[in-house]
């Protein structure tokens, strides 16, 4: 509708600003989160929108325990895709069975997100990243 456009409209004419926001909070957190976490990777040449942050822990059985010190300390956490797509009702018709992308399988049991917008601001992003770095 007519609101719709106005709002999109004026989103439209801020997005490569947000767009440059959202990089320099995700290479702040790529550059000071520990080697305890396997990080997104963005080929050269190539950008992201950050729709999300996703990490995950090296050590896999840790998201939970992550996830609750984190919303303890008001840090929001999200994982975003619990079941793999190849799993999923949709896909039925397909026969994927469980196993058959082992990969994206363990992904799933492990990621989760941070917070991510353009608005981040340093002190918020400083906070997430030392209470993500404890568990190193």
């Amino acid at each position: 509708d007519t609101m719709q456009a106005a709002i999109l409209l004026e989103k439209l004419a801020i997005f490569k600003n947000e767009l440059t926001l959202r990089q320099s909070v995700a290479n702040y957190y790529k550059s000071n989160i520990c080697s305890a976490y396997k990080m997104p990777h963005t080929p050269d040449g190539y950008y992201s929108s950050w729709a999300q942050f996703s990490i995950i822990p090296k050590d896999q059985n840790r998201r939970k325990d992550i996830m609750l010190k984190l919303n303890e300390k008001k840090i929001p956490t999200m994982i975003y895709y619990p079941k793999c797509v190849h799993l999923q009702k949709a896909f039925e018709k397909y026969n994927f069975g469980e196993g058959l992308f082992p990969v994206s399988e363990k992904s799933s049991l492990s990621i989760f997100s941070i917070p991510m917008h353009p608005y981040l601001d340093k002190n918020s992003q400083d906070t997430i990243i030392e209470e993500l770095n404890k568990f190193e």
